[in-house]
C-alpha cells in the first residue's frame, strides 16, 4: 500500500510556522492605536461631562450674581421711595429727593475727575446742607412766614396796593427771595470764577432758587416733615448749582495737560536732536 503524507499547499502558512516580523509589528501596532484610541475617548467623554458640569456651575453663579443685583437695585430704588412715605406721607418726595441726590452726586463725581479738589467739592455738599438745616428750621417755625407778612406788609405800605390774604406774603416772599438769592450767588461767582463776567451767568439761577425759597417762605404754615422734605430738596438744588459752578471754574486744559506724556516726548526729541548731531557730520 501506499502512503501518503500531508503536504502544505503553497498559499497558505504550515502548521506551526512563527509569523514573520511585519506581521507581529501591524499587529502590535494596530493593539496600541486601539488602546490610544480607547483612552483618547475615554477622556473625551470625562471632558465633555467636566465641561459640562462647569458651564452648569457658571450659569448658576451667574444667575446669583444677577439675583444680588437686582436685590441692590430694589434696595435703591425702594428704599427712598419707602423712606419718603414713612417720613414725608409721600413715595412723590423720596422719588424726588433720591433723584435729586444722585444728580448732585453725579456732578460732584464729574467735577472730582476734571480736577476740581475734593476740599471744593466737599464744600459745595457742606453749603447744601447748612442751607437745608437753616431752610428747614425757618420753615418749621414759622420764622420764614413771619419775615415774608412783615415783608408783604411793608412793600403793601410803600406802593400803596394791598393784595389778598395768602396772596401778599408769597409775592413778597418770591421777590425778595430771587432778588437775594441773585446777590448770593453773584457774590459765590466772584469768588470761584474770579471775574464779573462769569459771576453774571449765576445770577439767573440766584433768581430761580431765591424765588422758590421765596414761595415756601410766603406759601404758609408748614409742618416739621414737610418743612424738612422741602428745605432737603432744596439744599439738594444748592449742592446741584455750587457743583455746577465748581465745573465752571476747573482748568481743563492743565488737568488734561497731565494725562499727557510730556517728559517722554521731550526725551525722545532730545534724544533725536542728539542723533542727528552724530550722524549729519558722518554722512557728508
Amino acid at each position: 500500500m501506499e502512503t501518503s503524507s500531508a503536504r502544505p499547499t503553497p498559499d497558505g502558512p504550515a502548521p506551526g510556522r512563527a509569523r514573520g516580523l511585519g506581521e507581529q509589528v501591524g499587529r502590535v501596532r494596530g493593539a496600541a492605536e486601539r488602546l490610544v484610541q480607547a483612552h483618547v475617548d475615554l477622556a473625551r467623554a470625562e471632558l465633555s461631562e467636566i465641561a459640562a458640569e462647569i458651564k452648569r456651575m457658571v450659569g448658576l453663579i451667574a444667575l446669583a450674581f444677577a439675583l444680588v443685583f437686582f436685590a441692590l437695585l430694589l434696595v435703591a430704588i425702594g428704599l427712598p421711595l419707602v423712606l419718603g412715605e414713612v417720613l414725608f406721607g409721600s413715595i412723590g418726595w423720596g422719588l424726588l429727593l433720591g433723584l435729586l441726590l444722585l444728580v448732585a452726586l453725579a456732578v460732584s463725581a464729574v467735577a472730582g475727575a476734571l480736577g476740581a479738589g475734593g476740599r471744593v467739592v466737599g464744600l459745595a455738599a457742606v453749603g447744601g446742607l447748612a442751607v437745608a438745616v437753616a431752610l428747614a428750621f425757618a420753615l418749621g417755625s414759622d420764622v420764614a412766614l413771619q419775615a415774608a407778612s412783615e415783608l408783604a406788609s411793608r412793600a403793601s405800605a410803600a406802593v400803596r396796593v394791598s393784595l389778598g390774604a395768602g396772596t401778599d406774603t408769597l409775592v413778597a416772599g418770591v421777590v425778595g427771595g430771587a432778588i437775594v438769592g441773585a446777590v448770593l450767588l453773584f457774590l459765590i461767582g466772584l469768588v470761584r470764577r474770579r471775574s464779573p463776567r462769569g459771576a453774571r451767568g449765576l445770577i439767573v439761577d440766584g433768581v430761580v432758587l431765591g424765588a422758590i425759597v421765596g414761595a415756601l417762605a410766603g406759601a404758609g404754615h408748614f409742618t416739621w416733615a414737610l418743612a424738612v422734605a422741602n428745605a432737603l430738596a432744596v439744599g439738594l438744588l444748592v449742592w446741584i448749582v455750587t457743583a455746577v459752578v465748581t465745573l465752571g471754574s476747573v482748568d481743563t486744559a492743565a488737568r488734561f495737560e497731565h494725562l499727557t506724556p510730556t517728559t517722554t516726548i521731550e526725551t525722545a526729541r532730545e534724544t533725536w536732536k542728539w542723533l542727528r548731531a552724530r550722524i549729519t557730520p558722518a554722512t557728508r
